[in-house]
């Protein structure tokens, strides 16, 4: 009766030394590619990113800001979120992603009437769907924060800024 609990201890020791001897080397390889540089397009101002604050933009002579509504990647947030304009230039609201937006200002703006005109008030829901607005001739200059209606509470907001 011995013999069988020795025999099994013997076959667990070989069965052991075999997995465990010797010198195991691992090597991992990663490659890193970098994707080859855009070229930032003048109606479609770049995304802001996490680490880097985002510039207030500014409209081209002549043409539009786009203002995203809502990121490529499908964030509730407008891009960019401040922009800067002088009576007269165009802004195009665009819905993009993540809809239905809208792009309505706050109540306590320097000109009450100039913000109703460059107000989104109706829904959009198709991407590529589009508003374009003027920044009227006699608008009050400072800032007007906007938001979208059904997306204020999750930081959908921005401010637009109107200089003379």
């Amino acid at each position: 009766m011995k013999k069988a609990p020795v025999s099994f201890a013997i076959a667990l020791v070989v069965l052991l030394s075999a997995c465990g001897g010797g010198e195991t080397t691992t090597t991992t390889t990663t490659t890193e590619t970098t994707p080859a540089p855009t070229e930032p397009s003048a109606t479609a101002p770049a995304e802001p990113t996490a680490s880097a604050p985002a510039e207030p933009a500014v409209p081209a002579p002549g043409e539009g800001l786009v203002v995203k509504m809502g990121s490529d990647t499908g964030q509730l947030v407008f891009v960019p979120a401040k922009l800067t304009v002088k009576p007269g230039d165009k802004i195009v609201w665009l819905m993009n992603k993540a809809g239905p937006h809208n792009a309505v200002f706050d109540a306590n703006v320097p000109d009450p009437a100039a913000a109703k005109a460059m107000a989104l008030t109706k829904l959009l829901n198709k991407p590529g769907d589009k508003l374009e607005v003027t920044v009227p001739a006699n608008a009050k200059p400072g800032d007007y924060a906007f938001n979208c209606t059904p997306h204020k509470s999750a930081g959908m907001v921005g401010v637009l800024t109107v200089q003379q």
